[in-house]
């Protein structure tokens, strides 16, 4: 028996090296910042786990100094945060963020991390 596996990105958990945004895209989103998009992007999708109102089994194995209840927190994490949800690794759980999402975060990595 030959068994053949085809990651195109469905739910089977195996996923593939994701496309950075272009820089037109980022251009498209103009300036990004942190009070008007991505605070309200951290609050939906990661405070779920990295937010210092959790502790243990509720922050679903997110490290407990690892949290983005205010702009300090996410600015001093901002690159690992730009890196991992580009790579599709955050959120472990779950679907991924939207390309949409993806951008705005890379556009506010790429813009320093406005606040």
């Amino acid at each position: 028996v030959v068994l053949i596996l085809i990651a195109g990105g469905g739910g089977c958990g195996i996923k593939i090296d994701p496309i950075p945004c272009s820089a037109k895209e980022i251009g498209q989103l103009g300036p990004v910042s942190y009070s008007d998009d991505i605070r309200v992007l951290m609050e939906n999708n990661c405070k779920v786990c990295h937010s210092s109102n959790r502790v243990g089994l509720e922050r679903y194995g997110a490290p407990e100094a690892s949290n983005f209840d205010t702009y300090e927190q996410t600015r001093a994490q901002g690159a690992q945060v730009v890196a991992r949800t580009i790579a599709e690794t955050m959120p472990p759980l779950g679907p991924s963020l939207s390309r949409q999402k993806r951008c705005l975060l890379q556009a506010w990595g790429e813009q320093e991390h406005p606040p």
